[in-house]
């Protein structure tokens, strides 16, 4: 079952590969940062914390990214210890510089997700569709660098999508 999980990761990635330009290259660098540590959630985070009316939203998105971290950084990479498809790329040829971290799942997409889960609750509710799909879609958009990056296998970003919901779920839930 595994092998078979392994050769349709490949075979995605081998696709994205065909999107690669100069010009892209340089945008999902930018975008990946972004991500980086949970960074543009946790700036939204402190945002949401300076804008009164909005405090317990922002307080609600730190749960939501240590809770995503705690699982993913910390259970499941280290429970899978699955390698990285940058592994098996030259040096040279990277973007960025190789993560330290095991791939299983994206750390990058869990806290993506769960933050755009808890940002979108509120805002949903009161007529913020476009606050919900301006969310949602920045965590897509994280969650693909990582793919076209060759930091993480689809299946990595998958299970951090479904993580980062459970996460999302439980940060609001604690609230």
């Amino acid at each position: 079952m595994f092998e078979k999980i392994q050769e349709i990761d490949d075979n995605i990635l081998s696709k994205i590969d065909v999107l690669r330009t100069h010009k892209l290259d340089k945008i999902m660098v930018f975008i990946t940062n972004m991500g980086n540590s949970g960074g543009i959630w946790l700036f939204l985070g402190l945002t949401f914390m300076l804008i009164r009316g909005h405090r317990r939203k922002g307080a609600e998105i730190f749960v939501a990214v240590g809770t995503a971290t705690l699982m993913s950084e910390v259970v499941f990479k280290n429970i899978a210890k699955r390698s990285r498809p940058c592994e098996r790329v030259p040096e040279k040829i990277m973007l960025i510089s190789k993560p330290t971290s095991y791939s299983f799942p994206s750390g990058h997409t869990t806290s993506s997700f769960a933050s755009a889960y808890v940002i979108s609750n509120v805002f949903l509710a009161n007529c913020g569709f476009i606050i919900f799909v301006l969310a949602f879609l920045l965590a897509f958009v994280i969650s693909f660098s990582r793919l076209y990056l060759k930091v993480h296998y689809p299946s990595d970003v998958l299970v951090g999508m479904l993580l980062g919901l459970m996460c999302g779920v439980i940060a609001l839930w604690v609230f």
